[in-house]
């Protein structure tokens, strides 16, 4: 059976909030190699999404997951140490390749220094290596790997692709966007290069580069690439995009306290909105959407001035009584009048104000210490 823990890369002490993480992560990262060209990797892509799906549904289930556990440990303990077979004619390239096929990374791995030490060094050689360390989790010794395969095969533009992907991996951002942009010179390669490359440039906080890519990306949907999951790219740049604007920020809340923060978020939130498929995405979308909405309404705050209005009416009363007794009792009452409306009036909009307005002014509040 499929060890899960290996497969998302993580222990199996770790907590159900840590695996979440952790699928969330791998999910990313091998969503953009479904798209690849080849035919293997993307096999070898699809596999991993089904495994991910499978770790979810198993393994954030505490039921399902103790079974899975018990399960898992029997398997364990049946397996038999493997026998050293014969290795006289075996193309151990071609057991390496059929591994990787299988997501079996550790056998892929075996097969690759075999056929490395057996039948020499060279780009395919080194590029089973790179994918079996890739697929285990190994990023290190993938990274070298894989400008191995560059010294034999400078012009591959997948290796370029997935060299990127490992730097991303690394948390080497501007090495992985350099691989990315070597790859989007290639004419057949160009749409992956680009969107990596917009997605790295994302988590470098240039969203104002990364934006127009996907944009073009998804208006063009070129037919290597699958069109919701570009939509799902540019609906997360536009997301955080958007939540990068307010100023005002504890931690990883933020307050919008500004019209301007309103105009700059208000376009991103509603596009990311509109090309958003997946639904955790959409989700996040939509709170963000609701959130810029919610902060253009008004409202009275403190609250309507019911004091102040009724105080001014008693005033007006009062003024048109005492003025019976004058001449110019009309002129008085019209005055007292006029001036007891344009009173009202203040009071009303001067607490009549936008969310945002509100938000502006608590803050200030919380910061003088009231």
């Amino acid at each position: 059976m499929d060890d899960l823990y290996a497969v998302i890369g993580i222990a199996p002490s770790s907590t159900a909030e840590a695996i979440e993480t952790k699928i969330k992560e791998q999910a990313r990262l091998w969503n953009k190699r479904v798209n690849s060209p080849d035919i293997n990797k993307r096999h070898e892509a699809e596999n991993m999404i089904r495994l991910l799906d499978q770790a979810r549904a198993t393994l954030l289930d505490e039921a399902k997951r103790a079974e899975y556990d018990r399960e898992l440990a029997a398997d364990q303990s049946r397996r038999l140490p493997e026998q050293a077979a014969p290795t006289a004619g075996i193309n151990w390239l071609d057991r390496a390749e059929t591994a990787l096929a299988r997501n079996d990374y550790s056998s892929a791995a075996y097969a690759a220094r075999q056929a490395r030490e057996l039948q020499g060094e060279s780009a395919p050689v080194w590029a089973a290596l790179y994918r079996s360390n890739l697929g285990l989790g190994n990023f290190q010794d993938a990274l070298y790997e894989a400008r191995q395969t560059l010294q034999y095969d400078p012009d591959d533009p997948d290796v370029h692709l997935d060299l990127g992907f490992i730097n991303e991996n690394l948390g080497d951002q501007p090495a992985a966007l350099a691989a990315y942009q070597d790859a989007a010179r290639h004419p057949d390669r160009s749409a992956q290069g680009q969107i990596g490359s917009a997605v790295v440039l994302a988590q470098m906080t240039r969203h104002d580069e990364a934006l127009p890519i996907l944009e073009n990306l998804y208006s063009t949907a070129p037919p290597e690439l699958d069109r919701n999951v570009t939509g799902d790219y540019l609906a997360e740049v536009l997301i955080l995009s958007a939540e990068a604007v307010p100023a005002n920020r504890d931690g990883d809340e933020y307050y919008i306290t500004s019209s301007m923060e309103v105009a700059a978020m208000a376009p991103r939130s509603t596009r990311a909105l509109e090309v958003a498929h997946d639904p955790e995405v959409r989700e996040r979308a939509r709170y963000l959407d609701n959130y810029v909405r919610s902060v253009q309404q008004k409202r009275f705050w403190p609250g309507f001035p019911v004091k102040n209005t009724v105080l001014a009416v008693i005033v007006f009363f009062l003024a048109s009584s005492c003025s019976s007794l004058s001449e110019s009792a009309g002129l008085i009452t019209f005055f007292a009048l006029v001036g007891c409306g344009l009173y009202i009036w203040y009071q009303v909009s001067s607490r009549y104000k936008y969310q945002w307005e509100i938000n502006a002014i608590t803050l200030r509040m919380n910061q003088n210490g009231y």
